[in-house]
Order: structure tokens, then C-alpha cells, then sequence
């Protein structure tokens, strides 16, 4: 491999990291701008032969004037420029081994605020660019053999999300790869009198109409007008490979996701109190049971979906979202805790209110509307997966039958619409209502069909779900950005196929579910999160085009990983991202509330955090969150993040005699795992090194049953 080093060429520098080089040459104007290459069979072949500066527009023509080199390599290389155009500026260029992206920072000092311009494109712009290719070129030939993944995630319907920053580009005039990571929460200029970032912006390749083409970040459309006077800063990452011949974008998704890791960092935020989310959970318990958290609408008791809020009137509906969101992680905690039980209890007893018997189907409101329209990713995640684990945690045979029907017709709707579910439709028809479509639903239908498979042996299950699953991972990942829980139930039932069938395929085809899911996840900080003293990274936009973490969706999404890991191998990627949320979704219970606040603040969404109130429906994810990480195992340091991974596999017995556990040191330093376990045993203590990850086994005593293995 080349290496990383950097060294003067001629009257420029020469940055090579791995197998990519940056190349400065001055032009006429003694300036510096770069090309690019990459290493190929034969040698160094250029990519970006257009000489590009750090930033472009009309008013950021960033092309320095001179440059030094800091560190060389090969451990790590920097090489800082500088320039005095059209504003005092500075750059600094930078790799390590460590990740494979070449890391440019650059901070502009402008004294006045920069009026943007709109000629030739919407400034400030910061693409690399690559070429130049003529239309019948560009029509005929490399538009059917680009590969492309844009950021960020947009809906069916076409609205722009906020989620991971960063874009896939296969070039096919230069045999290149190229990846390009904004580093989002470090350019604090976006804003309101600029481009309001991903509703303005977005990241993958561009085309001018004189033919130059390239790939980064660049507005579409702007809020303002002014860019603020120094010190401001652009922040991104660029990777380029060779290769031959197009990827599929299923092989596109994993480089990206794969080189994107690293970036998530070697520590996570500092711990400010312990996240002891048993403690949280109990709290949260006690509120559910206050008069003010429960109605009666038809003689009919139950949660409505928002906290009552003084002075609002009381709401005339509930929702079975609601009651099976809290009711399913209560039916394991109803074995251990008398009121955790009586609560589950008084919920249980609601659920026959949202039976159809007529068209066979649970609805999500009570009373029944007279034309009652479904949302599928409602029905299939409440009544055919929460009731098919309360059925089988309580023993409820009614419940489960009724489940079984449910999901009878559903499988009609399936092969009705030949698996390209619509985001809505009639209950009784199953005609579509409106535009919008969730091929992501087929993981939850995938995942209920499996639950079915044991009390349905001649059902069929175990095929219809691997027909839904295919019709899910062969279809363009931009179709699959709804729910990001979605993908992880469909990933968790392509491990159960895996384990069952032993096919390698279907752990394969899981991994790109789980890559499809992770562009939905925060994978950098947000600026209104900062000022707002919370950090949002390891969270999940609630849905694409909402533009904010929700705490419900943020744990639904890890909850299947549990499985996942269960039944393939541990990833510290993964156990990365549910650390963050062990500790960033603390930010949801601001000012010590009990039941989270549905959102938090982003720059995007303008509006203040908890704006849309405190979720009810999103209390369930509390107890998830408690039984994930502490209830039946936790660290005496509480930097070590324990998971339980048997979460989806107790329903018929709690506690389990046996708990397999995933410990994970999410930090630089080595540290001492001892675990406390439930009942009060402590397993025999093991240090784990720094990102290091363990399986584990305890028996009921705390004892050690099987080696850990990595």
C-alpha cells in the first residue's frame, strides 16, 4: 500500500493517503488548486482533472497562495495552506490509517458578512470536481452505468431528511469510486440568512450545463442571503478508489457505511450522571399511572398518545399504537414487578376495542371511524408484532388468533400489491389511499410472518417472509427511507432465515438492510444541539423528510439489533451507536420529565425542543431501554455499555436463566468489566481493551458459562 506521506512537487505538494493523492500545481496566477489520482494496476490514474480550490462561488474562489507541511507521515499527515482571497483564510489538510477519508478543514475570516451570489450556482459550494463530459457522452453512455447514493435520505413523497452526510459517486470516465463526508456539525454558518443545510442542500454528484461534473456539497435552493463574517468553517472528507467496472448499489452502500464508521469517533460524550435508565423507567411507571395519563372513551381505558397538557381538552380517542407500545416491554416486566404487572393488566384489557372482526383487521383508533383508513407501517408493527409478543408473554390464545387473522390479511394485501405496499389504505378494501408508498414494511411483515411460523407450522410463514424480504433488498434503497425501525426488523428476520435455512445470502441481505438503516441515523452533532446542551449522534430521524430524533423511533431502531447480534456476530459499529443512545437520549427528558418528549431541536426543523409534546406512545421505549442496558445486567463502570441480547427472544421466559450479553468499551482507555447481574450475583471481572466488544454467557448465579469470545 503507498501509504501516507506528503512531500513538495516542483513549485506545489504532492498528500497521499493510501491509495488516493491530492495534487497542488500553481496556476497562472501563482494560486494553488488540486487534482486528484488514484493507485490502479498500472499505476497513478487521474480522477479529478479539473483544478478545484476548497470552496467555490463567486465570492469563495479559496485557491491558496501558500502552503507547509505540518506532519508528513507515516502515522499521520497534515499540510496547511493559506490564502488572503477574497477574505483571509486558512486550510488544513489531514489523514491518518486510522479511516481511509482525506480530512479537509478550512476557516474563513471574512470582515463583513458576504453577500451570496446566485451566478453561476447558489454560493458557497465545496464539490470536488471531476471532468468535463459532453451530453451524447453523458446521455448515451455514463448515466446508465453510475452508481449513486445522495444524501441525505428523502421520503416517498420526495421530502428531504437531515441524516447522514455523506454520498456515494461511481465515475465511470475515470474508473473511480468517490466518497464525500460533510462534516455538518462543524459549519455553524448554515442558518436561516443562508441554506437552512439539508432543506437547502444536498451531498452527491452535480452537473453544469457546460458538461464540468463532480460530486459534494452543494445548494439546490437557499433561506437567505448572507453569509456571517468570520471565523466560519467548512468541514468535509473526501475518498476516492480505483475499480474497473460499476459497483451494484448494494456494494456502493456497504464502502460508504464502512468508511463512514470511523467517524463516529473514540470516545463518546462525557457522562454527566450515571444513564441508569431503570431508575428512569420507574419514574416513568409511576407517571403512566396517574389519573391525568389515563382516559375513558366508551367505557374503553386507555392512554392517549400525548401527555395532557393544562388547559387542553381531554382527547376523545385512543390508540392501539399507544397501548401495545407500552403494554409489550411491560408483559416482561410484569413477571418481576407487581405494579408493572397491574399497570399491563388494565392495558391488556383495551385491546379487544380495536378488533374489526368484519374485515379481520386490528385499527389503530377507538372508536372505529366509519371509512377507516390504515397506515401500514401502524398496523404491521402494533397489531401484528407488539400483540403477537403480548399474546405470547401473557398466554393470551384469543389474542394470538386474532393476531394470526390479522396478519391472514395482510398477506392477502401482500399479494395483492405484489409487496409494494402503499403507505396507506382502506381497511376494508385494501385499496390505496393517496400516493405514498413503504416498501419498507415489508421487514415488519417479514419479522410478524416469522412470529407466526411456530403456532402456524402449515402456514406458509417462513416462505412469504423470505418472498417479502427479497422484493425489499432488490429494490433502490431510496424507496426503502420510511421508518428506520423498519429496516432492522427486516434485518433480524433475514438472521432468522440465516439461522434456519444456513444460507449465507440472508445474513448478506441483512447487512444492506442494516446499511440502508444507518443513513437515517445522526451521525454528527448538530449546532442547535450543542447550544441546546445535547447531542443528537446514534439517533434515528423519526421518518424521512422529518427532520428531527424521535425517542420512540430512536430505540425501535436498535431494539432488532439485539437479535441480530444474537444470531450473527457482534459489531462495534452497532454497539457504537446504541452506546450514544444510551447516554444522548437522556436529552428527551429535559426539566426531569418522566415521559420523553417526542423531538428535540434540530437547525432544520426551527422549532424548540419538545414542541410536539411529550409522547405517551414513546413510553414503552423507556422500558426497552431498561431492559436493554440495565435491568438484568449492568456495568459497576458506567462508561461500559452492557446490552442484553435475548431482548425479542424471552417472551416465555422472564428472567431468563441464562443471559447472553454483548459489553462493549465505547472508549480510549482499557477498562475493567465488572457486571452486576439480576438478583444481585457478580460475574468474575475481564478487562476489555479500547472499541473492543465481548459476547458473553452468565448463568443465573453471575458465574461465567462460556468464554468470551470477541
Amino acid at each position: 500500500m503507498p501509504g501516507h506521506h506528503a512531500q513538495v512537487d516542483g513549485d506545489g505538494v504532492l498528500i497521499t493517503a493510501g491509495w488516493q493523492r491530492l495534487r497542488f500545481r500553481r496556476g497562472k496566477d501563482g494560486r494553488l488548486r488540486f487534482e486528484s489520482e488514484v493507485r490502479g494496476e498500472t499505476g497513478w490514474r487521474a480522477v479529478a482533472t479539473i483544478p478545484n480550490t476548497f470552496v467555490q462561488g463567486a465570492s469563495f474562489d479559496l485557491a491558496a497562495d501558500r502552503f507547509a507541511i505540518q506532519d508528513a507521515g507515516p502515522d499521520a499527515l497534515a499540510v496547511w495552506f493559506e490564502g488572503g482571497e477574497p477574505f483571509p483564510w486558512q486550510a488544513r489538510v489531514s489523514a491518518t490509517p486510522a479511516d481511509a477519508f482525506l480530512h479537509v478543514l478550512v476557516t474563513v475570516e471574512p470582515a463583513q458578512p458576504v453577500s451570496l451570489r446566485a451566478h453561476p450556482f447558489l454560493e458557497p459550494w465545496c464539490v470536488l470536481w471531476l471532468g468535463h463530459l459532453d451530453l451524447l457522452r453523458w446521455t448515451q453512455h455514463d448515466a446508465w452505468r453510475q452508481t449513486t447514493i445522495r444524501a441525505p435520505t428523502r421520503s416517498s413523497m420526495g421530502a428531504p431528511g437531515n441524516d447522514l452526510p455523506a454520498a456515494y459517486f461511481y465515475d465511470v470516465a475515470h474508473q473511480a469510486e468517490v466518497c464525500f463526508y460533510a462534516d455538518v456539525g462543524r459549519m455553524g454558518w448554515f442558518g436561516p440568512d443562508t441554506h437552512a443545510r439539508f432543506r437547502d442542500v444536498e451531498i452527491g454528484p452535480v452537473r453544469e450545463p457546460d458538461g464540468r461534473y463532480g460530486v459534494g456539497l452543494h445548494a439546490r435552493r437557499r433561506s437567505g442571503r448572507r453569509f456571517p463574517a468570520g471565523p466560519q468553517r467548512f468541514s468535509y472528507a473526501v475518498w476516492q478508489r480505483h475499480r474497473p467496472a460499476s459497483p451494484t448499489e448494494r456494494e456502493a452502500l456497504a464502502t460508504l457505511i464502512d468508511l463512514c464508521a470511523p467517524l463516529l469517533g473514540a470516545d463518546p460524550p462525557s457522562l454527566d450522571r450515571d444513564p441508569a435508565w431503570l431508575a428512569v423507567s420507574a419514574g416513568t411507571l409511576r407517571a403512566l399511572e396517574d389519573p391525568g395519563a389515563l382516559i375513558t372513551v366508551d367505557g374503553v381505558v386507555g392512554h392517549p398518545a400525548y401527555a395532557p397538557q393544562v388547559g387542553t381538552a381531554t382527547p376523545g380517542a385512543i390508540e392501539l399504537m399507544t397501548q401495545a407500545d407500552v403494554l409489550a416491554p411491560l408483559a416482561l416486566h410484569a413477571r418481576v414487578d407487581a405494579g408493572a404487572r397491574r399497570h399491563a393488566d388494565r392495558l391488556a384489557a383495551s385491546l379487544d376495542a380495536f378488533w374489526r372482526p368484519d374485515p379481520g383487521v386490528f385499527g389503530n383508533v377507538h372508536p372505529a371511524p366509519s371509512d377507516e383508513v390504515i397506515d401500514s407501517w401502524y398496523v404491521f408493527e402494533n397489531a401484528l408484532i407488539k400483540l403477537a409478543w403480548i399474546a405470547r408473554a401473557r398466554q393470551d390464545a384469543t389474542l394470538g388468533r386474532r393476531v394470526l387473522d390479522g396478519l391472514a390479511r395482510a398477506r392477502e394485501l401482500a399479494h395483492r400489491c405484489q409487496y409494494l405496499f402503499p403507505l396507506f389504505y382502506d381497511a376494508a378494501t385494501q385499496e390505496p389511499v393517496g400516493a405514498g408508498w413503504n416498501v419498507a414494511v415489508n421487514g415488519l411483515y417479514a419479522y410478524a410472518c416469522l412470529l407466526a411460523d411456530p403456532l402456524d407450522p402449515h402456514g406458509g410463514w417462513a416462505d412469504e417472509a423470505g418472498c417479502a424480504l427479497r422484493a425489499m433488498i432488490h429494490a433502490p434503497i431510496d424507496l426503502l427511507a420510511h421508518e428506520p425501525q423498519e429496516l432492522a426488523f427486516g434485518a433480524l428476520a433475514a438472521a432468522i432465515l440465516d439461522q434456519r435455512e444456513g444460507s449465507a445470502s440472508w445474513e448478506e441481505a441483512g447487512r444492506h438492510l442494516l446499511n440502508a438503516q444507518l443513513r437515517m441515523a445522526y451521525w454528527d452533532t448538530d449546532p442547535v444541539s450543542l447550544q441546546g446542551g445535547h447531542d443528537i449522534r446514534g439517533g434515528f430521524q423519526a421518518c424521512a423528510g422529518l427532520l428531527y430524533p424521535a425517542f420512540k423511533e430512536n430505540v425501535e431502531s436498535i431494539l432488532p439489533w439485539t437479535g441480530w447480534m444474537r444470531r450473527t456476530a457482534l459489531s462495534p459499529l452497532l454497539l457504537r451507536m446504541m452506546d450514544l443512545q444510551r447516554r444522548n437520549n437522556r436529552a428527551f427528558f429535559a426539566g426531569g420529565t418522566p415521559i420523553p418528549y417526542e423531538d428535540v431541536a434540530t437547525l432544520e426543523l426551527g422549532a424548540p425542543a419538545g414542541s410536539l409534546g411529550r409522547e405517551i406512545y414513546g413510553t414503552g421505549e423507556v422500558f426497552w431501554m431498561a431492559l436493554l442496558f440495565d435491568t438484568l445486567a449492568r456495568s459497576e463502570d458506567p462508561e461500559l455499555c452492557v446490552v442484553w441480547l435475548d431482548a425479542l427472544d424471552s417472551w416465555d421466559q422472564f428472567p431468563p436463566s441464562t443471559l447472553r450479553l454483548a459489553v462493549f468499551n465505547p472508549t480510549s482507555q482499557p477498562r475493567e468489566a465488572r457486571l452486576t447481574v439480576f438478583g444481585g450475583a457478580a460475574a468474575r471481572p475481564f478487562m476489555l481493551a479500547p472499541g473492543e466488544a465481548r459476547r458473553i454467557q452468565l448463568d443465573a448465579s453471575g458465574s461465567i458459562a462460556t468464554r468470551p469470545s470477541a
